[in-house]
């Protein structure tokens, strides 16, 4: 399964962007720079992606669980928790998590889905 997902400003990198949305994962991905929201707010982020149907993927958990439990009514986030190296999750450990997610055929919408728990 395909997913719509936007990458947020402490998630967006060159390696896990150019990751999902190349083979063999062909996820549709968005990123600050593509909306034009670099440098904004955590709630400008997750507005945009909600109003969208993307599902946000953050380094920023804490944040975003909290407008998770504010605003429940959105396409999901995926959390990546990092605690320094050597546990923190790479690119390819992201693009993974992320296809071991989608490929489980759970329901995403209004969910908080942390990767770490996915990267096997």
């Amino acid at each position: 399964m395909s997913l719509r997902l936007y990458l947020d400003e402490c998630a967006y990198k060159k390696e896990p962007d150019s990751r999902l949305r190349g083979p063999p994962y062909e996820h549709y991905v968005e990123t600050p720079i593509d909306s034009r929201l670099f440098g904004r707010a955590d709630l400008d982020h997750f507005t945009y992606a909600r109003n969208r149907g993307l599902i946000v993927v953050t380094k920023d958990p804490d944040d975003f669980e909290a407008l998770h439990e504010q605003q429940p009514d959105h396409p999901g986030i995926f959390a990546i928790y990092q605690d320094g190296p050597p546990t923190d999750m790479t690119g390819r450990d992201i693009a993974r998590a992320i296809q071991n997610i989608a490929d489980s055929g759970i329901p995403l919408a209004g969910s908080f889905q942390v990767l770490n728990a996915w990267n096997y």
